[in-house]
């Protein structure tokens, strides 16, 4: 069996598709191209095919990753042929290669976002953004499968890129994505929500790279 690691984009309309319906639409696109996936034993063999880092619902990405195994032999380039071809719109398959690194080395995760907020003014923006950087602490809840705890958005607000015009809030940003912790880009939108009153009419949030402990690309 050849390990082999698919990286693709979601984008557009395919923001729309749960991470529960990807898991199927990549079964029934490797099925339809023809590619020699392993399969895993038991009543139910389904293609084995495992995400490094799940996408919220809504997002979209540059840079995702899905794992799987050949259960036969096929050059790497015709296997992202094949998949590219069989991809529903939204979504583009940019590479196929065997991993080079573990999923437990993945440490952060860089985003963009543009929060609209209409009627209001760029310096009515920044002077937002400042008053929340201004606060010692910007405590948010965050859920998690222990359930509701609050966690300091403050260092990660901090660190983070902004550019604000009227009616647009411009957000680039890096967050951790390890096993010990993991904080969504909502977060930024929620500390936004919860310390200034500012609630975006629409958000976009893009999922820009996926990094190690050193910023190494994941790969």
């Amino acid at each position: 069996m050849q390990p082999l690691r698919i990286r693709f984009e979601k984008r557009g309309r395919a923001r729309f598709i749960s991470h529960l319906d990807m898991i199927r639409c990549m079964s029934r696109a490797l099925r339809r191209a023809g590619i020699p996936v392993w399969y895993t034993q038991g009543f139910n063999p389904h293609p084995y095919i495992t995400f490094a880092l799940p996408l919220s619902l809504f997002y979209e990405s540059d840079c995702e990753v899905m794992d799987m195994r050949l259960d036969g032999e096929m050059p790497f380039d015709e296997v992202r042929a094949r998949m590219d071809a069989e991809m529903p719109e939204g979504i583009r398959i940019t590479g196929a290669a065997p991993p080079q690194m573990k999923t437990t080395e993945i440490e952060q995760a860089s985003y963009t976002m543009q929060l609209e907020y209409p009627g209001r003014t760029a310096g009515q923006l920044e002077k937002k953004w400042q008053d929340l950087l201004a606060l010692p602490t910007v405590p948010v809840e965050k859920k998690s499968k222990r359930g509701l705890h609050e966690i300091n958005m403050r260092p990660y607000l901090a660190q983070a890129e902004i550019t604000a015009q009227d009616g647009m809030l411009s957000i680039r940003s890096l967050l951790p994505a390890g096993q010990q912790e993991t904080i969504n880009p909502g977060c930024i939108a929620a500390a936004l929500v919860r310390h200034t009153g500012l609630e975006p009419y629409l958000d976009h949030i893009c999922r820009t790279g996926i990094f190690d402990a050193q910023m190494r690309s994941f790969h």
